[in-house]
């Protein structure tokens, strides 16, 4: 909401989900409309619809990201690996700067 709030504008939000397989069937069904990453983007949805895409020309703040897990769960190799990507590509860049 803070990318709307910064245009001084505010959706008319009528169904919040998690599923983006939800929102990629409801807009091909001329249900609604969505702003969604391009990480996530695919011309179709589900039920093998084309849902049409309008490039904005607007500068768009980047988004966060951020990594989510169980406090009580240890790391994987895997999970290990995912999360030292993540600190090195986003956080340590960001240490750094913050020093100079």
């Amino acid at each position: 909401m803070r990318y709307w709030e910064h245009a001084r504008q505010q959706p008319n939000v009528r169904i919040r989900t998690s599923s983006v397989e939800a929102v990629r069937s409801m807009v091909a069904n001329g249900s609604g409309v969505a702003i969604l990453s391009d990480l996530v983007h695919r011309p179709w949805s589900l039920e093998g619809k084309r849902i049409e895409t309008v490039t904005i020309t607007d500068k768009v703040t980047p988004m966060s990201v951020g990594l989510a897990w169980h406090r009580e769960r240890e790391f994987s190799p895997a999970m290990h690996a995912f999360h030292n990507y993540f600190h090195d590509a986003f956080l340590a860049p960001q240490q750094l700067s913050a020093r100079r």
